[in-house]
């Protein structure tokens, strides 16, 4: 599919929206974006939209070389707050998106995705 409008085949829209935010807020993001645009024409590699299409690489958390991230960090020293509050079910899961600033619809298992990253140091 090249054409069409994708919005209702889109189950959880909200997900794409907390992306789009966390990268305008991410300051890293940001300058190491600038940086690969001083060094690369990117427009190649945009469609007729301006959106950069994914190439053949490793994706979804599967490279070894990536560093820790900072919100595992937070994540991790979040669940064990709420240990130490005695936060649990709904309440713990709650409160944790709050604190990382994710949506409340947000998927229990991406929080575990994330724990999971910060315990795995990926």
């Amino acid at each position: 599919m090249q054409h069409g409008n994708y919005e209702p085949l889109i189950r959880a829209r909200y997900k794409y929206d907390q992306v789009e935010q966390d990268l305008a807020r991410d300051q890293k993001f940001q300058t190491d974006w600038n940086a690969i645009k001083a060094q690369f024409d990117v427009t190649k590699y945009a469609d007729h939209k301006r959106i950069i299409r994914r190439r053949l690489v490793a994706e979804r958390s599967m490279r070894e070389d990536w560093e820790l991230s900072l919100e595992a960090i937070h994540a991790a020293k979040l669940s064990k707050e709420a240990d130490a509050r005695k936060l649990k079910g709904e309440a713990r899961l709650s409160w944790m998106l709050k604190k990382l600033e994710k949506d409340s619809r947000t998927d229990e298992r991406q929080l575990r995705r994330i724990l999971a990253k910060a315990r795995d140091g990926i």
